[in-house]
């Protein structure tokens, strides 16, 4: 029985690393908009944030997540610091098969707040499509919420990457996605502390 769970153990993270480097080899090959300083090393890093969201394995994130200052998560481009997330390294290291619910943030329209399993946040907010990302900005916004951002107000010094999802034929073109990873130099190495959604509410 217990070779049978090692076995199965195996193939899972067989499977899971195969989908990862599926996903990064795919995003390695995206048109860059934009240009900024140690362009080739951010864009090395967001891929790799980026496959692990696709695949679900946020463990591989927390190498990016400075002890400190912890990682803001929030389903808008638009921050809202009195409602926001702020997840420690630990947190997000058992994000993955977690049942424990959290507060991610006040939704448009409602204004309730939505709780949810990291799982069901993601589901949600960030289901990434691989096959439809098509572009990656560097700190050029490629799209736009019709109403002020605030990324730079909250983090002045940090670098913003953005990637575009295309919308499927299913809604209209109403579907895209925009995810930013949002990154700061801190002790001479970048760390990833913020994540942002920005799709139309559908």
């Amino acid at each position: 029985m217990r070779n049978i769970i090692s076995i199965i153990t195996m193939c899972l993270v067989i499977t899971s690393c195969a989908k990862f480097d599926k996903s990064y080899s795919e995003l390695r090959k995206l048109k860059i908009i934009g240009n900024i300083e140690n362009q080739a090393e951010i864009k090395n890093i967001s891929d790799i944030i980026i496959s692990v969201i696709i695949d679900q394995n946020f463990i591989r994130i927390t190498k990016y997540v400075n002890d400190k200052k912890g990682l803001l998560i929030t389903m808008y481009p638009v921050i809202a610091l009195k409602y926001d997330p702020v997840f420690t390294k630990q947190q997000i290291s058992k994000f993955k098969n977690t049942k424990e619910e959290y507060k991610w943030g006040l939704e448009e329209g409602s204004g309730e707040m939505f709780l949810g399993t990291p799982n069901k946040f993601f589901s949600t907010f960030m289901d990434i499509e691989l096959n439809r990302i098509s572009r990656v900005g560097m700190n050029t916004m490629l799209t736009t919420p019709g109403y002020k951002e605030n990324q730079w107000d909250v983090f002045s010094n940090s670098i913003v990457i953005e990637y575009y999802v295309n919308p499927s034929s299913e809604f209209s073109g109403m579907d895209w996605l925009s995810v930013r990873l949002i990154f700061e130099k801190i002790d001479n190495k970048y760390y990833l502390v913020g994540l942002t959604s920005h799709h139309l509410e559908i």
